[in-house]
């Protein structure tokens, strides 16, 4: 499947993405580009549909439940997220690569 992406998302906005995938910490100016990048994001197309709309169905809808029943069933919901969000995270190649997407990490041109 092939994803589009804005004309106007740069290297630091994919930058920011991986960031946040593989649960790095920012300082205020990356924050700024990370939000950036998300809402360039939901501009984006993924085959005949939105990028937010293919990543709900195939990221989100697979995930939310179990994530909300875990941190809730849990002693210490805050303690729990990160390693949770960070389970999760692993996940989400497996999840894109079964929808279709086979090249995940490769740089579009800039």
């Amino acid at each position: 499947m092939d994803i589009r992406l804005p004309n106007n998302f740069s290297p630091a906005h994919r930058t920011m993405v991986l960031r946040f995938v593989q649960g790095g910490s920012l300082d205020t100016d990356q924050r700024a580009v990370q939000i950036q990048a998300f809402d360039l994001l939901h501009q984006a197309v993924a085959g005949s549909v939105t990028f937010a709309r293919f990543y709900a169905r195939v990221v989100e809808e697979p995930a939310a439940d179990s994530f909300i029943t875990t941190l809730i069933e849990s002693p210490d919901p805050e303690a729990l997220a990160p390693t949770l969000r960070q389970r999760v995270n692993r996940q989400v190649p497996m999840w894109l690569r079964q929808a279709g997407c086979d090249q995940l990490y490769r740089s579009p041109e800039f």
